[in-house]
Formats: C-alpha cells, sequence, structure tokens
C-alpha cells in the first residue's frame, strides 16, 4: 500500500509561484515573443527560416528581416499563412501584422561574433 505525498496546502508549487510572479510583473507577452523569436525555425519551416530572421515584435507587429527581394514578395503573399502558423505556435494576439524588410539574414549579435573569430 503506497500513501500519496501531496504537499501540504500552505505551499504553492514553484511553477505556480512564478507563474503569478510573470504575470504580475507583466513580463507574459515578452516571454511570449521570446519563444516566437527562438522558435522561428521550427514555426515558419526550413525553407522560410533559411531566407529569414524575426527580428523584434512591437505593439504586436513582427518585424521580419528578409536576404533577397524575391523572398521578400513571396513571403508579403503568404502574410495571412504565417500569422495563422505563429498562432498556432504562441497565443492569439502575439503578433498582429508581420512586417518584412531586406537585409543580412546575420543579426548584428552575429556578425560582431563572426568578426571576432
Amino acid at each position: 500500500m503506497t500513501q500519496s505525498h501531496k504537499t501540504p496546502s500552505s505551499f504553492t508549487p514553484l511553477s505556480v509561484a512564478i507563474g503569478h510572479f510573470i504575470r504580475n510583473c507583466g513580463f507574459e507577452g515578452k516571454l511570449r515573443e521570446r519563444n516566437l523569436l527562438n522558435r522561428w525555425d521550427e514555426i515558419v519551416g526550413e525553407p522560410i527560416s533559411s531566407h529569414t530572421r524575426p527580428d523584434t515584435i512591437r505593439f504586436g507587429t513582427l518585424h521580419v528581416v528578409v536576404d533577397s527581394s524575391a523572398w521578400l514578395q513571396q513571403l508579403t503573399f503568404l502574410k495571412p499563412e504565417l500569422i495563422r502558423k505563429i498562432e498556432n505556435h504562441t497565443e492569439e494576439g502575439t503578433v498582429k501584422d508581420i512586417v518584412f524588410r531586406l537585409g543580412s539574414k546575420l543579426s548584428s549579435h552575429s556578425s560582431a561574433a563572426v568578426t571576432q573569430k
């Protein structure tokens, strides 16, 4: 006969306490955004991620850097599908719009690391 080891009701599980802290401090939205940026390759897939880099999210608008004008045009047509994919992996409303711009796929942090080598 095994006894179940329940936490006394006066104790709050750490995961619950951290969740309350994140919500109370207003970090919930920023964590969702960071999760999106970190999981970009998984969310959009390899063909798109190999030509793009998520840059920032400001006021619900995701800014994406694209490495060629051909891909920029194609992604403009795919924007509704990309927003749907993002919503499937994050909470609805995290990204309301996407703005694409031409630029280097390497982030400024990545290029700094490359030039230091």
